[in-house]
């Protein structure tokens, strides 16, 4: 009897309890859900107070997660981060909040730091052409810890030897103008080298090409996606005219291409730079331009250029540790959406340079490069309507085609393609056009079309492998397998190319 009521006794503790544990939870979960913000800002804003602004920042972070749509809160964040060493974590941050373009104190805050920061960047290093040194946005350049860059001249004997001695002074004009910020070393063994300068009788890239003839041409050699082992300049022995080129020419083109090598991988507007790159006359730059000095801007560039947090690079540590680097958007990432703002900048461009679209181009390009394709093209179209020139308009409705592409919209995609055809025959138009038919479906036209490209191109990779993509699709394996056999027949530094280890089941190296 007894134990019976004890057992009673201990069942309704029990009962007790447990309903208090619901209760407590219930309540927890209430606080929580209607007040857990406010006690973690609340700890948040005390640790602000002590100073203590990554741990801070760590709880701004949580919050604004589950609060995204809490201005107060993206403010306090933003106030956080520029309390914090500017790291690159820090300034892709603050770029993700500028880029809202939602109007808040927040987004204010973040452009108002950026711009400013831009303006200390630009003061210090001066005039560059950053804007057009990058790939599509991606900094493919040496470690600096890797200076000086050991470089290898292969010999020959079908060049005469004063091509070895100003290819040696191009290396030492590059240090002597960078006051030794960019140092080279020669070595006697390729395998030791990071640059190797080789004189070829043809390159492949002239073959059936003679509208963009090409004295020399630079190429990374790549690792596991981003891991810089070599860069390899390959120059022809003869002009355009077949021709040997002058000790001034060689010069100039082999300053040209250590530019490439050292990771500058577009070409500047301004004629005066040893990068810059005619649209009209591809032989500019060996005819006409022979005087053509590095100038301040290509340096400054350069050094720039190695502040900025590399996506591909011959030192393991730079790609595991960016914090210390520059983040690239915080320079070239535009800040605002309004198309009106884009038309607004291209006009002042224009007007302070009336004889060169380059600048409104550069502009569309940088949206190009940040995924703000509607925009690209927007700017595009307006100077497609500003220009006669029908190296530019080529251009322009080649890139315009590129962009509609990217956002699946493949009528116009083709339309703009077939624009950019009228204004030139070049493969690389009548390859789009053809790569554009195939994303329709439009099979059969597509395979007509990379087949009249082969019968007289059958080195060029891009037209091979849009032939094979058909061939896969149509479940027909053994000609896909055919059209690749073929490509590296006839071009064996394809090879070399990432876009076809797609294929490498189909093909027998």
């Amino acid at each position: 009897m007894v134990l019976t009521l004890n057992m009673k006794k201990f069942f309704k503790i029990f009962i007790i309890f447990i309903f208090s544990i619901i209760v407590l939870c219930f309540g927890l979960f209430f606080i929580g859900k209607n007040y857990g913000d406010k006690l973690l800002c609340i700890y948040a804003d005390n640790l602000y107070t002590k100073k203590e602004y990554s741990s801070a920042y760590s709880i701004y972070d949580v919050i604004c997660t589950y609060k995204p749509e809490n201005t107060e809160y993206q403010y306090k964040l933003t106030k956080c981060l520029l309390k914090m060493p500017f790291s690159y974590s820090v300034q892709k941050k603050l770029i993700e909040i500028a880029q809202k373009d939602d109007n808040s104190s927040a987004e204010k805050l973040a452009t108002k730091n950026i711009l400013k920061t831009r303006q200390k960047i630009y003061k210090k290093y001066g005039e560059t052409y950053i804007e057009d040194a990058v790939n599509n946005g991606i900094i493919l350049r040496w470690s600096k810890k890797s200076f000086p860059l050991k470089y290898y001249i292969e010999p020959s004997n079908i060049v005469p030897d004063y091509y070895f001695k100003e290819t040696e002074n191009a290396f030492q004009d590059w240090q002597r103008e960078s006051d030794n910020f960019i140092k080279f070393i020669p070595v006697q063994n390729e395998i030791n080298a990071d640059i190797s300068i080789k004189f070829r009788t043809i390159l492949t890239e002239n073959l059936n090409n003679k509208e963009n003839y090409k004295a020399a041409i630079t190429t990374p050699v790549i690792e596991n996606e981003n891991l810089l082992k070599k860069m390899e300049i390959s120059c022809t022995i003869k002009t355009h005219e077949y021709e040997f080129f002058t000790p001034k020419q060689i010069k100039k083109i082999m300053e040209h291409e250590i530019g490439h090598a050292l990771g500058i991988w577009g070409h500047p507007k301004d004629n005066q730079s040893i990068m810059y790159y005619s649209l009209d006359n591809p032989y500019d730059y060996y005819e006409k331009r022979i005087d053509t000095a590095i100038i301040s801007k290509d340096i400054k560039t350069i050094k720039l250029l190695y502040i900025l947090a590399p996506d591909i690079t011959n030192n393991i540590n730079d790609l595991a540790n960016k914090e210390q680097f520059l983040y690239l958007p915080l320079l070239l990432y535009p800040l605002d959406n309004s198309q009106e703002e884009l038309i607004l900048k291209a006009q002042e461009m224009l007007k302070e340079h009336p004889d060169d679209l380059g600048y409104a181009l550069t502009l569309a390009d940088t949206y190009n490069a940040n995924g703000k394709y509607k925009e690209s093209i927007y700017l595009m179209k307006f100077l497609t309507m500003q220009t006669n020139n029908t190296k530019l308009l080529n251009i322009l409705n080649y890139n315009i085609a590129n962009n509609y592409i990217s956002l699946k919209d493949f009528d116009n995609a083709l339309l703009y393609a077939q624009k950019a055809l009228i204004y030139s025959k070049a493969i690389d138009n009548r390859i789009l056009v053809a790569y554009i038919k195939y994303c329709k479906g439009d099979l059969e036209k597509a395979e007509k079309e990379f087949l009249l490209i082969l019968e007289n191109n059958p080195s060029f990779t891009n037209a091979s492998l849009g032939l094979a993509d058909i061939y896969i699709k149509q479940k027909k394996y053994i000609k896909a397998r055919k059209v690749l056999k073929e490509l590296l027949e006839h071009n064996p530094h394809a090879l070399d190319d990432k876009s076809l280890n797609t294929y490498k089941m189909l093909t027998v190296f």
